[in-house]
């Protein structure tokens, strides 16, 4: 077969165990025809062959984000107030103020990126008073999401609009109150953020704010994702028809895994009904819905993660505060596994150890009597016992790990993680190595807009060393060695770039059950593959940061960048 595009002239990485590297690749269509050694006369280069000459440059599967919320940031950027970029609380305030006073003709304002650990005092547990909004629009409602997408922060106005009192009780929500006179902090976490209904878009809005997160995921080499809804809209899948208007018109460059949101305190036979339904409506070519989300426990900057040891004092003054767990052990169980039952996989947010061993419980429960083949995943691990461990590793549940956070944040660790957790919860938090030891399957994901620069880059990077992982915080903190203590975040759980490689690849396609499609070089596998200036395998650690990809090819042809 005579192939429509044959690239050589570099480093090829299969990510195939019995052929790591070849030498060409030849692709008809949007699969790869052959992977081999290169010959100038190869029967693969006809007269109408286009030739990619790498010019030494290195190639790999296309890479795949394992947890991303569709449409990442973009409603933000777009619509609404971006806050990712602030970095005081001055700046927090005064970004707030310029949107407001930029759109005089808004109801309602809505933003999300605060970091609450900016704040000061019982506001870095709490969350930011009510107060600093007062104090800058009192007559309409501000509602602005942490970076987290946990937490969000309200004036008066917005508690007033939508009826949100002191005595409001949500199940797996929490209503932040004064501690003294019990009225109204300033927050609502967890399942009371669904209070607040975010804005609605129109459909061209919506296809908009996802060309500009396609672009950017594209941009770094994503050409798979797993895709979660972004928002609190009472539609739990609003880009489903978004997504399928523009696969139609052939401007979608992603495979998508499909999830919905199986949410606690709503019927849970009638939400997996209604996954299926979507399923059934929307699977395509490049789409395919067939992951149910729970949340098991909240996060630790807003001292709702789940702990088998309480917190310590800096975070909540109430002796033996352990957390939220957010479910009922008995309805979580019943709930993974008639999601089982009807062929879907799980996807589990797990923060604290305590989340971590509640999820594990509940899936091997479920796993036991709902499917043979279980490719279920428990994602973030921020803290995990050694017991637990071991016991995913058995139950063969996969590890969705967050490397973008594997290193001592400046802007976290000594201000919340250090203070909330203790010495040594803090320094043991975000295992890496160890899980790979245990023998689990571990995946790759910034979990965007939480990270607000997806840049893969930067995850290896972070699991090759363990400290700060991007050219802003190196310069900023004069790091020169991947030793360097200012960022160092336990060396123990140091892997390999191989190790890494394999997480936003292969592992990531087995866990989407896409190996047979994506994830390695290989002929019949579709032709989604990225060149990169430097080669990863060669690379000073220090600088994997600074790789950047030159060209992505998405079902065999070329995309713009």
């Amino acid at each position: 077969m005579i192939a429509e595009l044959y690239i050589y002239g570099g480093t090829i990485y299969t990510m195939e165990e019995d052929f790591p590297t070849v030498e060409a690749v030849a692709i008809s269509g949007d699969r790869i025809i052959y992977a081999g050694s290169h010959t100038p006369d190869s029967k693969y280069i006809g007269p109408s062959t286009r030739i990619l000459h790498l010019e030494g440059k290195s190639m790999y599967p296309g890479f795949v984000e394992s947890h991303v919320h569709i449409p990442g940031n973009a409603y933000n950027v777009l619509y609404n107030l971006d806050l990712s970029a602030a970095g005081t609380v001055d700046e927090i305030l005064e970004a707030v103020r310029h949107f407001i006073e930029a759109n005089p003709d808004k109801k309602e304002y809505f933003g999300r990126g605060f970091n609450g650990s900016l704040f000061p005092g019982e506001e870095k547990s709490l969350g930011p008073k009510k107060e600093r909004l007062d104090e800058i629009c009192r007559d309409k409602p501000i509602a602005l999401s942490d970076f987290g997408g946990h937490i969000r922060w309200l004036n008066s106005e917005a508690f007033r609009k939508y009826g949100i009192t002191a005595d409001t009780e949500v199940e797996g929500g929490v209503i932040e109150t004064d501690p003294r006179t019990g009225q109204l902090w300033g927050t609502i976490k967890e399942e009371a953020r669904f209070l607040v209904p975010d804005p609605s878009f129109t459909h061209e809005e919506k296809k908009k704010a996802f060309l500009f997160m396609q672009s950017l995921l594209n941009k770094f080499g994503y050409t798979t994702i797993m895709g979660l809804r972004a928002s609190a809209s009472p539609d739990p899948l609003p880009m489903y028809p978004v997504i399928a208007d523009l696969e139609k018109k052939g401007k979608l460059t992603m495979n998508i895994a499909g999830s919905r949101e199986i949410k606690v305190g709503y019927d849970t036979d009638s939400q997996i009904k209604d996954l299926l339904k979507q399923k059934e409506t929307y699977d395509s070519n490049l789409l395919n819905i067939h992951i149910a989300k729970f949340f098991v426990d909240g996060t630790v900057e807003a001292a709702t993660a789940y702990l088998l040891s309480p917190y310590e004092p800096a975070a909540k003054q109430n002796p033996g505060y352990t957390g939220e767990v957010l479910w009922d052990r008995g309805a979580l169980t019943y709930a993974m596994k008639e999601a089982m039952r009807h062929g879907l996989d799980i996807h589990v947010h797990a923060i604290g150890d305590g989340a971590v061993r509640f999820a594990v419980d509940a899936l091997e429960e479920a796993q036991a009597v709902s499917q043979a083949d279980p490719r279920n995943t428990i994602t973030h691990l921020q803290l995990v016992s050694e017991k637990d461990k071991k016991r995913m590793a058995d139950a063969r549940i996969i590890g969705c790990v967050n490397p973008y956070w594997q290193y001592k944040d400046k802007n976290l660790y000594d201000t919340v993680e250090l203070p909330f957790l203790g010495k040594d919860r803090a320094e043991s938090e975000y295992p890496l190595a160890s899980l790979l030891k245990a023998g689990m399957i571990l995946t790759t994901a910034a979990d965007h807009p939480i990270t607000p620069e997806p840049n893969p880059f930067y995850a290896i990077q972070a699991g090759v060393t363990r400290n700060f992982n991007n050219p802003h915080d190196i310069k900023k903190y004069g790091m020169t060695d991947i030793n360097d203590p200012a960022g160092l975040l336990g060396k123990e759980e140091r892997v390999s770039v191989h190790e890494m490689l394999k997480t936003l690849t292969i592992n990531g396609a087995y866990a989407l059950r896409m190996e047979d499609q994506i994830g390695s070089i290989r002929p019949g596998k579709y032709a989604d593959l990225i060149i990169t200036e430097q080669d990863l395998y060669k690379q000073d650690p220090l600088c994997l940061c600074e790789n950047r990809v030159l060209k992505v090819i998405f079902h065999g042809r070329e995309l713009p960048l």
